[in-house]
């Protein structure tokens, strides 16, 4: 199934008319309420990843700025020794 990626919860959209065989409407009910929700609970974690990656990011472009300043500061005071 490559491409096309189906909603879990779309499974749940035609539920059965009658008990029986399928199932209970009700019992549908729940199932898609918590296909959807998983959805949304998965989708809140990869915000929170992807949040504290770019997090890590800055901070790593943050030192990098630090040491170079150092870098600079160091190599100044040696041409003014020199």
């Amino acid at each position: 199934m490559k491409g096309k990626k189906m909603k879990l919860s779309k499974i749940f959209e035609e539920k059965p008319e009658r008990w029986g065989f399928r199932g209970d409407p009700y019992f549908w009910d729940y199932l898609k309420e918590k296909a959807e929700k998983e959805k949304a609970e998965k989708q809140e974690e990869k915000k929170k990843q992807d949040e504290k990656k770019k997090q890590e990011e800055k901070k790593k472009q943050d030192e990098k700025k630090k040491k170079d300043a150092q870098a600079e500061k160091a190599d100044k005071k040696k041409k003014q020794k020199a």
